[in-house]
């Protein structure tokens, strides 16, 4: 699964990101699936040694925290989006149109 990072919102002017925009996919061959959802943080305070100031995060650690967020949930709602295209239980059209 891959997770995007759309974007930070953050307090002023203490940077304190408090909501994180998400995208994430999953291929198999020819199937794609995809999520895209908003998270809330209670990032420390700038006092606490373990805060990293707005300016110094990168996608990676914000990737990170979105993971431990959304768990393996997501992916198992893409899983099910994928298996559903790979083997459809409905379909839509018009028995006269032309194929």
């Amino acid at each position: 699964m891959k997770i995007q990072i759309i974007q930070l919102d953050r307090s002023l002017p203490d940077g304190v990101v408090v909501t994180c925009h998400w995208r994430a996919s999953l291929t198999d061959g020819d199937y794609t699936a995809s999520s895209y959802g908003a998270e809330g943080f209670n990032q420390r305070s700038p006092d606490d040694p373990d805060f990293i100031p707005y300016e110094d995060l990168t996608e990676g650690v914000v990737r990170e925290w979105v993971r431990e967020k959304i768990g393996a949930d997501i992916e198992a709602g893409l899983e099910a989006q994928i298996e559903a295209q790979k083997n459809p239980t409905s379909a839509k059209g018009l028995p006269w149109a032309p194929k």
